[in-house]
Formats: structure tokens, sequence, C-alpha cells
């Protein structure tokens, strides 16, 4: 009997542990969001923080810091997508999310020039790169996420 009740309780935790998540609520989603995004944000401010600006001298230092860089993006990002905003955050978190994509795919476009040690090739990706970080920015302060704004927060 008590192994029944045993199997019972324990299927009965398996069966809730199972159930759909809830949503986190907007304060919930800030206080995650803003820790990820702070976190990484202060890795990449570091490797950053000395680069002179890209010629051809300094091709080689802009590759490796984007090759450290990039990585460190890519999983801010994946650990923001596995946020569950609630309803009302949903769009906007889309729309940050995608300005994320954009701008990582503008910095592999960069590290590639970077790596062919073409400078003048590093310019027109960068350029896209600010924008979609800009844009990110944006939607992040409507969201109330100070922690993930490039530019105007973290």
């Amino acid at each position: 009997m008590r192994a029944r009740i045993a199997v019972f309780v324990l299927s009965a935790l398996l069966l809730g542990a199972c159930g759909p998540d809830e949503p986190l609520t907007h304060i919930e989603l800030v206080e995650r969001a803003d820790a990820i995004c702070t976190e990484a944000f202060a890795r990449v401010r570091e490797i950053g923080a000395d680069l002179p600006e890209p010629d051809a001298a300094s091709v080689e230092r802009w590759a490796d810091a984007l090759g450290r860089t990039i990585p460190i993006l890519e999983g801010m990002t994946d650990d923001l997508r596995s946020l569950d905003p609630p309803p009302p955050d949903v769009e906007g978190f889309g729309a940050l999310l995608a300005a994320h994509d954009r701008a990582l795919r503008a910095l592999e476009e960069v590290r590639t020039a970077a790596e062919e040690g073409d400078a003048d090739g590093m310019s027109r990706p960068s350029e896209d790169a600010t924008l979609a970080w800009a844009d990110a920015d944006h939607v992040a302060s409507r969201l109330g996420l100070e922690g993930c704004q490039l530019f105007g927060g973290g």
C-alpha cells in the first residue's frame, strides 16, 4: 500500500513538473533579462576597452576581439530567448531578439572582413551592427530593460 502511495505521489509530482510553465511577470522579465544582459555587456566592454579604430594594422586584433565577443552575445541572446515574457511583452521582446539577431549577423560580417585583413570591408557591416544595437536599445528602453541597452544603459 505504501508503495502505491509513493508511486501515486511521485507520479503527481512528475506530471505537475511537466505542465506548462507560466509566463514571467513583467517585473521578473526585467530582473532576469537585465541580469543576463548586464553580465554579458560587461564582458564585451572589457574585451573592447582598448581596441583602436579599425585599420590595416589593427584588423587582427579586431578579428580576435570579435571572436571572443560574438559567442558572449550569442549566449546572451540564447539566454534571453529562453525567457517566457508575459503576453503584453511578447511582441516587444520578440523585436528585441530580432534586433540582436540582426546585430549578430552584421558582427559576423565584420569578423569575416577582419579575418581577411579587409579594414575597409569592416565599415558597412559595423554600421549595420550599430544600427541594429540602437534598435535593440530603443526596444529595451520601451520594455524597461535598462541592463539590456548596449549604448544607453547596462
